[in-house]
């Protein structure tokens, strides 16, 4: 009576949860997302919708890009147990031989930290497991967005009023000859 399906899907344009992967309904499920800051929103929020029966679970797995991918959002929600597992603690970093052959060797982290170093995103996502505010190749970085809201000169009475809107939003346009940015809620 036990079976694994792999599923590969699409999810149409503009879809908050993935249709075609809708209807999957058992007893007993246990849907596993490899690699899921990789997956679109809409992937999980169907597997959300899907797990109805109380003997349904859901795993995901996979190295955080940023605090706006499909991981770390699974990661915020109150039914999650959210375990983070760092390369530093892998048996072959902690013991004094290596026991998977393949997988990451206190060698390999040791060139990663003197490449990138240790306050890389890139290095604290895939050695830390710890999530970088941000994609490492976002346009615009969130330091940026937040010292430009902070650093003004009305942040407190801007930030008392902003509780009252469900939406802020940045024009970042900055240019050479005069295009101010500015925040903006709504």
């Amino acid at each position: 009576g036990h079976k694994c399906i792999g599923i590969v899907t699409s999810i149409g344009a503009g879809e908050k949860s993935a249709v075609k992967f809708q209807g999957w309904h058992a007893e007993n499920m246990l849907f596993v997302m490899e690699e899921m800051a990789g997956l679109k929103h809409a992937i999980p929020e169907a597997i959300k919708s899907t797990t109805t029966d109380d003997n349904n679970m859901a795993i995901g797995v996979g190295n955080p890009d940023s605090m706006t991918d499909a991981l770390h959002e699974f990661c915020e929600l109150p039914t999650t147990e959210h375990i983070i597992i760092s390369a530093l603690d892998h048996p072959n970093v902690v013991l004094p031989e290596k026991v998977i052959p393949g997988a990451i060797t206190k060698k390999s982290i040791n060139d990663r930290a003197k490449d990138m170093g240790v306050d890389n995103p890139f290095y604290l996502s895939r050695v830390r497991g710890i999530v970088p505010s941000q994609d490492m190749y976002a346009l615009i970085k969130w330091d940026w967005i937040w010292d430009s809201w902070v650093g003004s000169d009305n942040y407190e009475e801007r930030s008392t009023n902003m509780s009252n809107y469900g939406a802020a939003g940045v024009d970042a346009a900055q240019s050479e000859s005069g295009d101010m940015g500015c925040v903006a809620a709504g």
